[in-house]
């Protein structure tokens, strides 16, 4: 057997993370370095060691969850789980799901994830009890040129951003997303010619793919004229909207534990 130890990433990790990184999503080189600017690894990065070399990784980011009485408790992002092609089959992705799910219910944090594929429910399930909820769908809206008097767009900063979201999601139950997710999300918008944005009193996280703009989050704004006002604002023709729906066709987050009654619970899952 292989001498495996589970252990927080060191610095000296980085080269062997970027590289299981890319082979696992096929991510650009500058999007992973910018994830590690803003995340170092000795700071959110999980790994499972075999024979002295990194199998597995997975990161937890840091947030909080707001709940519709006031209420407050911490929270963490599993995010980017990876394995090794080569080893595969050992069970070192559970084993480290185990480990996470161990160290909540110690510290009493809550933790969350959005699965890649719909099949990943029932193995987080499976390896930390996980249960599904949010669900949601992502509308095509097209633009209407002939639509008058829509709402002002401005780019904000990640601070900013942080800011209006909180302010649209006041009395709801929601995470707070920390300071490095939003201004790793304005780094992606940044790459993908979008931004962070006011408008109408609400913000919005758009970036484009292509001759698309996907418009991952709008909070506090009436959805039909603040897209076209996007649309127009990024001179695109066609948008995707993410929206959180109870009755939605997608599930859009993976959970454990959680004890309160409120079935739809604002994620933040688009903002990655």
């Amino acid at each position: 057997m292989p001498d495996v130890r589970i252990r927080r990433a060191a610095a000296a990790d980085l080269p062997a993370l970027t590289r299981l990184w890319q082979t696992a999503f096929g991510d650009p080189s500058e999007l992973i370095g910018a994830f590690y600017d803003r995340f170092p690894p000795e700071t959110s990065t999980w790994v499972v060691e075999a024979d002295g070399n990194v199998a597995t990784a997975a990161h937890l980011l840091d947030g909080r969850l707001h709940t519709a009485d006031g209420a407050i408790r911490p929270c963490a992002y599993v995010y980017a789980v990876s394995t090794d092609p080569a080893q595969q089959g050992h069970g070192y992705a559970s084993a480290l799901m185990q480990r996470f799910a161990a160290n909540a219910d110690a510290s009493g944090c809550l933790l969350y994830t959005l699965p890649a594929e719909a099949s990943l429910y029932a193995w987080y399930r499976s390896v930390m009890g996980t249960t599904q909820t949010a669900r949601g769908e992502r509308l095509h809206i097209t633009r209407e040129p002939d639509m008058q008097r829509l709402p002002d767009v401005q780019r904000v900063s990640a601070q900013e951003y942080a800011a209006l979201r909180e302010q649209a999601l006041q009395g709801s139950t929601h995470v707070e997303l920390s300071a490095a997710l939003l201004a790793f999300q304005a780094d992606l918008c940044d790459m993908c010619g979008g931004a962070l944005v006011r408008i109408a009193g609400g913000c919005a996280a758009v970036e484009r793919d292509g001759d698309l703009l996907l418009v991952k989050e709008l909070l506090g704004a009436d959805t039909l004229p603040a897209v076209q006002a996007l649309l127009t604002a990024f001179g695109v023709q066609d948008a995707q909207l993410c929206i959180q729906r109870t009755g939605g066709a997608q599930a859009l987050a993976a959970y454990r534990p959680f004890s309160c009654a409120d079935p739809d619970v604002l994620w933040g899952l688009y903002l990655d």
